[in-house]
């Protein structure tokens, strides 16, 4: 079993492969989405959300794989509630397939975490920020 394999076995999302197009995943303009060879490409001001009831503070991994067409920015933001702590991943300029992660500890009164993962620079009406393996893992400390 690979290691991506193993930790998609404690991932807190769900589809964060995409296998299953935008299922669990909540799309502000379905239109500007798209859901491909298992990942997924959205268009400029495009979101993708998703979120996760929790309960209290714990460490976790918010990791993501993120690639972007010349001109194009993309980015993924995890928010702990109800405090509004927030992570932030992101790449841009044309780069390849990068696998970009942060490790964190959230606070005790965290009882949901939201993933937003959107394309915010670009050309519109045109695809050019993609993500893959979007995941939430807790680690041990």
């Amino acid at each position: 079993m690979s290691q991506q394999s193993e930790k998609d076995n404690f991932n807190l999302l769900l589809n964060g492969n995409f296998l299953a197009g935008g299922a669990n995943w909540t799309a502000n303009s379905p239109e500007k989405v798209e859901f491909v060879n298992g990942h997924c490409g959205l268009q400029l001001e495009a979101e993708i959300t998703q979120s996760v009831a929790v309960n209290g503070a714990g460490d976790f991994e918010f990791a993501v794989r993120m690639k972007t067409n010349r001109g194009f920015a993309c980015r993924a933001t995890l928010v702990m509630l109800p405090s509004k702590v927030t992570k932030l991943l992101n790449t841009g300029g044309g780069s390849p397939w990068l696998r970009e992660a942060v490790t964190f500890k959230a606070p005790a009164d965290t009882t949901e975490m939201k993933v937003t993962l959107l394309s915010d620079d670009g050309t519109r009406g045109e695809f050019g920020s993609y993500f893959d393996y979007v995941s939430l893992v807790p680690v041990s400390s």
